[in-house]
């Protein structure tokens, strides 16, 4: 998980990874469970919450020779 907080602003995003879809459907009910006692404790606000597919490419560097 990452968070990244504006203070000045008063705003902040997070994210979180999963190893497959289906651990993140596992963990749905959970999230939603943590995130809106969090934003309850702080007197935030939750304005969205996304689900995205994310594809990593691993690509390799030519070798020198």
């Amino acid at each position: 998980s990452l968070l990244v907080a504006h203070p000045a602003c008063r705003r902040a995003v997070s994210s979180s990874t999963f190893d497959s879809m289906d651990a993140m459907a596992r963990n749905r009910d959970r999230a939603t469970e943590l995130r809106s006692r969090r934003a309850r404790d702080l007197g935030a606000e939750v304005v969205d919450v996304a689900e995205f597919e994310l594809a990593l490419a691993h690509l390799r560097v030519p070798e020198l020779v």
